[in-house]
């Protein structure tokens, strides 16, 4: 028969795992996610997980560019998700209609991004590169370099 000193011993020894995890994962106890309720580490660590998603991109909006079932601990995940909402307002800055689909989250930069957007411009505008002396990186809107393909043609025509 199993003593209670050894049931104890077993229960505390359990605690004292679960502590640990808690220590390790949530340290600060920001999640309120109790460890107690989870027998083992995973299950607890994908209860926090699930947490840290709440906070910081309940709308999953981000999901396909940081999923946070890739990460050990929340201030990785929560840079990552900083990191990515930032380059979606490049895009609400440059492209907010996603009319040419370049996606920002595809660039370290938003140089790059706008380098590539505006290649997507002269594409659109410009496909056989009629307009030599009109570079789109000489404008800021898509309206602007527009705007002056328009006033090339019109001038054009009138000569």
């Amino acid at each position: 028969m199993i003593s209670r000193k050894r049931i104890l011993r077993f229960a505390i020894g359990k605690m004292l795992c679960q502590d640990g995890w808690a220590e390790k994962y949530n340290p600060k106890n920001q999640f309120h996610v109790n460890q107690y309720d989870y027998s083992t580490c995973k299950e607890y660590v994908n209860a926090l997980k699930e947490k840290w998603q709440e906070y910081e991109d309940p709308e999953c909006e981000l999901v396909g560019y940081v999923n946070v079932s890739n990460y050990s601990n929340y201030d990785d995940y929560a840079y990552d998700v900083d990191t990515y909402r930032t380059r979606l307002e490049w895009h609400d800055e440059w492209d907010c209609d996603c009319e040419f689909k370049v996606n920002p989250c595809d660039f370290d930069y938003e140089e790059y991004y706008v380098k590539a957007l505006k290649r997507a411009w002269k594409n659109k505008y410009d496909p056989n590169n009629e307009y030599t002396n009109i570079d789109p990186c000489d404008y800021s809107s898509v309206e602007e370099y527009h705007e002056a393909i328009m006033d090339f043609d019109i001038r054009s025509t009138k000569l």
